[in-house]
């Protein structure tokens, strides 16, 4: 009998991991991120909240180290670490950015613009999701990411049973900076697919937050090939021909038809034979999407 092997795990060297405690260093190490933007300006991101929604921990990853900005310690968010979110000049990169803009924006006042969702780009290259009846929009785990792109796992043995409250070891911090790291991983990775390294930025990659709207701006909500794929459509075409049935049903229910016809055959015929057409259709769309399924 075969096992699914686990993966080896991502790691990074913990003395790549940088820490921001005070505004001096937060100063620097922003300055350090803007230096590195001259080569890539795309750097791997993620925060951490605690159980009250604030923002505890901000880390953002270059090829060259992983920073993690710890806000309880400053005491403050840094402006210098404002401006570096707000500018869309640097793309921060991760899953779930869309709520870190709304953890941002609701803790501290901040504004993330210039995000990239990882998650999209997988579902340009992989549209499987959308037999699923996934939304193109719908966030794909880390972890997940980081096992189809890399051939690695993550390790969650680490997460803080605090929450992200009181002191943090050098451990925490270094499990922090990996999600960032991983995440700017993933996308070098992603980036040699020519499909992906090729795609427009609106479609993964959104130029502010609307505090109002609660959306994303500047981002588009589907990508064609996967939208033409979703079966939210089809799904919706036949509720509505079971529902055409049902009211064709209590007509017949309601007035009577002939020793051969009902109602509705009678006085609708086009309509019954459309029903009874899209039905054969639709029995056969299911059984073809089932053996896909199964295939």
């Amino acid at each position: 009998m075969t096992t699914n092997a686990p993966l080896p795990l991502f790691t990074i060297d913990p003395n790549s991991v940088v820490v921001a405690t005070n505004v001096p260093l937060s100063e620097g190490y922003v300055a350090k991120l803007i230096k590195d933007a001259q080569i890539c300006p795309f750097f791997g991101f993620d925060v951490e909240l605690t159980p009250c929604k604030e923002v505890r921990l901000v880390q953002i990853a270059s090829r060259n180290a992983a920073y993690v900005f710890d806000i309880d310690k400053i005491s403050y968010f840094p402006d210098v670490l404002k401006s570096f979110l707000r500018n869309d000049k640097y793309v921060k990169i991760g899953v779930g950015v869309l709520g870190d803009a709304k953890a941002l924006l609701d803790s501290d006042e901040v504004e993330l613009a210039g995000a990239g969702e990882l998650s999209r780009l997988h579902r340009m290259f992989d549209l499987t999701g959308a037999l699923s009846g996934l939304h193109f929009s719908s966030c794909v785990a880390l972890d997940t990411l980081a096992k189809v792109w890399l051939s690695r796992g993550l390790d969650k043995a680490l997460q803080p049973a605090h929450e992200w409250v009181g002191e943090l070891s050098v451990e925490h911090y270094t499990y922090a900076a990996t999600d960032a790291a991983v995440a700017l991983a993933i996308y070098h990775r992603m980036m040699s697919v020519k499909i992906l390294s090729n795609a427009r930025p609106r479609l993964w990659i959104f130029s502010g937050y609307d505090a109002c709207s609660r959306e994303a701006v500047g981002l588009v909500k589907d990508y064609a090939p996967y939208a033409a794929l979703s079966t939210q459509c089809i799904t919706s075409m036949e509720g509505l021909l079971a529902k055409m049935k049902r009211r064709h049903q209590d007509a017949d229910n309601t007035l009577p038809g002939d020793d051969f016809h009902t109602w509705t055959e009678k006085t609708i015929p086009e309509a019954v034979k459309l029903c009874a057409s899209l039905t054969m259709a639709f029995d056969v769309y299911n059984r073809q999407m089932s053996v896909r399924k199964d295939s």
